[in-house]
């Protein structure tokens, strides 16, 4: 009979901690102040395998589809608005972005990923008739209106791969989208972040040229290189590469956001 009742109050202590533990969790979460959003096309999405990177990113929060903040779990684009079939979303540059830059500042973030495959700039323009750019804008201001202590901190893209054959129009589509994003969310300073689509395939030559352009001639831009980036098939990432770009993004705004390298 002690032994039974022994046994029991082990359980019930053990269930106690652990809901003690989930509490703090999740108010870490609820006070995360830092908000990103990252858009693009498939390499954004993610196509390498997520196998290994199952599990709850720790302090990182995402937002759901209901326009609540939920616990970022891969793959990361599933609750964007505007994505292909769920099977198409995997491990994406968001993974290792949010995990260094949580280890950096010892603090939770929340995250807004929106991408779509195969997506050309002009489709992310405002007033098309696709409404990428609407259907991002909304879910970025509605979230700021229901959590108004949250701070948009900065925009990553990857984008491009879709433009490899429109490269001399490229510069001045990815200026307006930029003007429209900073103007309709009122921050003239928002800082982006573009990531270079991969060096291995000979069609990005000139679309990768026009890229590093963007900080020249863009006000708050920068720049992630893709040297020495690998590839898993003929457009995208693979699986060491996108955790090793989403690090890359991670130390650029590191550098560009606390001054610090």
């Amino acid at each position: 009979m002690k032994t039974k009742m022994k046994t029991k109050m082990q359980s019930i202590v053990k269930m106690n901690l652990r809901v003690i533990i989930l509490l703090i969790t999740a108010t870490t979460i609820a006070q995360s102040k830092d908000v990103y959003l990252l858009i693009g096309q498939s390499n954004m999405a993610g196509r390498p395998e997520i196998e290994g990177a199952t599990e709850k990113i720790k302090n990182v929060a995402i937002l759901h589809s209901s326009g609540k903040f939920v616990y970022a779990k891969n793959p990361l684009n599933k609750y964007s608005t505007i994505r292909k079939d769920l099977k198409g979303q995997r491990l994406s540059p968001a993974y290792s972005f949010s995990k260094k830059m949580v280890e950096h500042t010892k603090d939770s973030i929340r995250i807004i990923v929106q991408a779509r495959g195969g997506t050309p700039i002009a489709k992310f323009m405002k007033g098309n008739n696709w409404g990428y750019y609407e259907a991002t804008l909304n879910r970025v201001k509605n979230a700021l209106e229901r959590y108004p202590d949250l701070n948009l901190k900065a925009v990553l893209v990857h984008q491009g791969e879709s433009d490899r054959k429109k490269s001399k129009a490229y510069l001045k589509s990815v200026k307006h989208m930029i003007e429209a994003f900073r103007k309709d969310l009122k921050m003239k300073e928002l800082p982006f972040i573009f990531g270079e689509i991969g060096a291995w395939n000979p069609d990005y030559k000139k679309i990768r040229k026009e890229m590093k352009k963007i900080p020249e001639i863009i006000p708050y831009t920068y720049l992630v290189s893709s040297d020495e980036l690998t590839n898993l098939d003929k457009h995208h990432f693979d699986r060491k590469s996108i955790l090793e770009l989403g690090e890359r993004y991670a130390e650029k705004c590191i550098e560009v956001l606390y001054k610090s390298k």
